[in-house]
């Protein structure tokens, strides 16, 4: 895994390997895919799926946790989370990390060979541990890369619909009252269109102390296995609903700087 960093959401560096799932000794006969990286209590906690090649039952996700967006990570030493083979199926893929205003934090994860979408909470003293009880209740149109946000008390599940390899890939969005569901399906936000085929595999990103929104996607032109990564403005309505994105490959954007480490990481 490499991270690439930008003063100005434009030009983008790579500041190198951060993680490698030979790092993680569990991790064996697997490839590793759709991390997710969080800032909690001084730390940085890069939750990672590493994929069966035997199969979408022998997926897990783990979580290393290092000082900075770069690292170095140190892997917790055993997956997180193990495919679910028993009904409801849940594949052990995409994580997602949310941490919701009152400091507690949920895992969304699965989707595609499992088909359904599992949210349970993480034990906030060490984000490498879970407690309560797994929640499945998966939105509609559900394929897989969940994403959770919150905007004026609402809680926006966004994720990919359809096929990563064909143009039928895209993504939609439910709300709910609450991180846990009941979801209310709402539409799509990305569609593809003659120059950006298949977005999906998505995240949004709000610019501090603003209603500023931005929506980062992968799409491809030609051929799907070329893909590219994109940024582009991300709308609500007056009512809450999200407009669907232009896309428009990327573009330049007003340039912010954290409180604790400038720039964006990617």
């Amino acid at each position: 895994f490499h991270a690439y960093s930008s003063s100005n959401l434009v030009d983008w560096v790579d500041q190198g390997q951060v993680f490698n799932l030979s790092q993680a000794s569990w991790a064996t006969n697997a490839y590793g895919w759709a991390p997710c990286v969080v800032y909690f209590n001084g730390n940085y906690y890069y939750y990672f799926a590493a994929g069966g090649a035997a199969g979408w039952q022998y997926s897990k996700i783990g979580v290393a946790v290092g000082p900075t967006p770069t690292g170095p990570f140190t892997d917790s030493g055993a997956p997180l989370v193990v495919s679910q083979t028993t009904s409801p199926h849940i594949e052990a893929i995409d994580p997602m990390v949310f941490i919701d205003t009152d400091g507690k934090a949920y895992l969304y994860y699965g989707g595609s060979g499992g088909g359904n979408l599992g949210i349970q909470q993480l034990d906030t003293n060490t984000m490498t541990s879970l407690i309560g009880t797994l929640s499945v209740v998966t939105p509609s149109n559900f394929t897989e890369a969940s994403f959770m946000s919150k905007r004026n008390g609402i809680y926006y599940i966004s994720y990919s619909n359809g096929s990563w390899v064909n143009n039928t890939y895209n993504v939609q969005y439910a709300i709910s009252s609450s991180p846990l569901g009941p979801w209310t399906y709402k539409g799509k936000i990305l569609t593809p269109d003659s120059l950006h085929k298949g977005p999906g595999s998505h995240a949004f990103l709000q610019i501090p102390n603003t209603d500023t929104w931005y929506i980062c996607y992968h799409y491809w032109d030609s051929v799907y296995s070329a893909r590219h990564t994109a940024l582009d403005s991300l709308y609500y309505n007056s009512d809450g609903t999200i407009k669907p994105v232009v896309m428009t490959g990327g573009g330049i954007v007003t340039r912010w700087e954290s409180d604790s480490v400038p720039g964006y990481y990617l």
